[in-house]
């Protein structure tokens, strides 16, 4: 997924619904709140995706990319607050935190970090997972059909490489839920052995 920065280009028309696949503004906006959000997870440092979102909201925008902005800040200011509280560097974990507050665009964005990293059966296991988030973000936008295409892909990952994703206890229910295209996302638990290690800095894939 192709990022921009920040536009400051002359606006056209506002959608009827924030949408990034067809308007470039929308496509901006969450691009670059990602990218933000993304350094501050690394960082350990709000400021970086609280500033960026305060100067898109300085800016004259419709309404539309206003309350994807606001509602955006929500889920960071929750998903934030638990990974600095719970102390959780470990990337995966963060995934499965950020995918339970429905921030599909960022599970997939900090996954693929963790894919150029990795090798073997655990590369096929995390791409499994990012083909996941992508179905989400498809259906966010009613994208059934690329969804759906998507989805057994991530179908057929997850079932082979399932060996190495066990710091997901329900990842049955995921593919169960992406067999069905089913728009109602799926909460991810975390296996409480993996809670551990991830608590005491072991396996951090940052």
């Amino acid at each position: 997924m192709q990022k921009k920065n920040l536009s400051d280009q002359k606006q056209k028309p506002a959608p009827e619904r924030f949408d990034p696949f067809n308007d470039r503004l929308s496509r901006d906006i969450r691009n670059s709140l990602t990218d933000a959000f993304m350094t501050s997870l690394k960082q350990k440092d709000a400021g970086c995706y609280l500033d960026l979102s305060q100067k898109w909201l300085n800016k004259e925008l419709a309404s539309v990319y206003k309350d994807y902005i606001q509602d955006r800040m929500l889920r960071y200011g929750r998903a934030f607050q638990r990974i600095e509280q719970e102390q959780i560097d470990n990337a995966r974990i963060q995934a499965v935190i950020l995918w339970n507050d429905g921030l599909f665009f960022e599970v997939h964005d900090i996954l693929e970090d963790i894919w150029h990293k990795k090798q073997g059966n655990e590369r096929q296991a995390v791409k499994g997972l990012i083909k996941a988030a992508g179905v989400y973000v498809h259906l966010e936008s009613d994208r059934s059909n690329s969804a759906a295409r998507l989805a057994l892909k991530s179908v057929m990952l997850l079932k082979e490489y399932e060996k190495e994703l066990r710091f997901i206890s329900n990842l049955n229910v995921l593919i169960s839920a992406l067999k069905n295209c089913d728009p109602v996302p799926p909460s991810l638990k975390l296996s409480s052995p993996q809670q551990e290690r991830n608590k005491h800095g072991i396996q951090s894939d940052q």
